[in-house]
């Protein structure tokens, strides 16, 4: 199949293009910056001058993953509001547009869990009504309504993966913190935290993209919005074990009340990682299991070994 990349340069994106290109699809991609690689091209998605170039790409595709967006760990949210609009909706808008004129077979849009919530008390799935917090995760339910207005029956079909956390070999954001924590053998003061979150490993979410290329079903679902997780939720507190284990780490887990690492966040000018790390956010993804009959190949313990031994290997 011939698929096209967007973000192709980015943490997921790179993984997805090298995946597809690995499992034998003709594979292009799009990227903000240069790349080595012949078959990434260096295009603004915002810029709109670059429309015609953009359909070439998308002329000679019969399925666009869209991975580019602007992320909330690379721009102050509350001086982003523009930016957020420009990148993660306008953009994925004009370009969803095209694939429908050029009669692209599928779209698969990668959104956010927290288009709907940053946490919850209640285990969240397709029909949680969302109230996202911030400007990243407002752009990124902006986004997936912009599609699901734009679509007409018969033409591109949209499929729009609203993914939790994604981690893999050189984890971003929060996942990254933990890690060095755990690479320089410093105390780690989480072992109190019991709360319940999902997550998905980029090998599952990778596996999962591969079964919704070869799907043979045209019109998934009335509502193509899904969950994808690993299956299973984790607390803060196993999560850091499973990584110091993977990494052989000599930190001592020390029990601090969840209080005062709010407060302590707080005070460092952290804010933005206190639901991810303290609160739950726990997903019911039984819709896309069920209608692809999907189920993760892998379980978190067992990635967190691989991607630990890739990364120690690299070093």
């Amino acid at each position: 199949m011939r698929i096209l990349i967007t973000g192709a340069s980015g943490y997921i994106g790179s993984c997805v293009f090298a995946y597809m290109e690995k499992l034998g699809h003709i594979v292009h991609g799009i990227a903000k910056s240069p790349s080595s690689h012949p078959n990434i091209y260096a295009i603004d998605l915002t810029d709109k001058t670059k429309n015609d170039e953009v359909a070439i790409l998308l002329g000679n595709a019969d399925l666009v993953v869209h991975c580019a967006a602007l992320l909330h760990n690379k721009i102050k949210d509350e001086a982003g509001t523009a930016e957020f609009y420009e990148t993660n909706v306008l953009a994925t808008k004009r370009l969803f547009g095209m694939a429908q004129k050029l009669e692209v077979k599928k779209f698969v849009f990668l959104s956010s869990a927290l288009s709907v919530l940053s946490h919850s008390r209640f285990i969240v799935d397709e029909k949680t009504q969302p109230i996202p917090k911030s400007e990243f995760a407002k752009s990124k339910l902006q986004a997936e309504m912009e599609i699901l207005n734009l679509y007409e029956e018969g033409r591109t079909e949209p499929i729009i993966l609203r993914l939790p956390l994604v981690y893999g070999s050189n984890p971003p954001a929060n996942l990254r913190l933990l890690e060095r924590l755990t690479t320089l053998n410093l105390p780690i003061p989480l072992d109190a935290v019991e709360n319940k979150r999902s997550y998905i490993g980029m090998d599952n979410l990778l596996d999962l993209l591969a079964y919704l290329v070869d799907a043979k079903i045209t019109r998934l679902d009335s509502y193509p919005v899904y969950f994808a997780t690993d299956g299973s939720s984790l607390s803060t507190r196993k999560l850091v074990r499973y990584i110091a284990a993977a990494k052989n780490s000599k930190s001592v887990f020390l029990k601090v009340p969840k209080s005062l690492l709010k407060l302590g966040l707080l005070l460092i000018g952290k804010r933005n990682m206190i639901p991810s790390l303290l609160y739950d956010l726990e997903i019911d993804d039984s819709k896309i299991r069920k209608l692809l009959n999907w189920s993760p190949k892998y379980t978190p313990q067992q990635l967190f070994e691989i991607y630990f031994k890739e990364q120690q290997s690299n070093d």
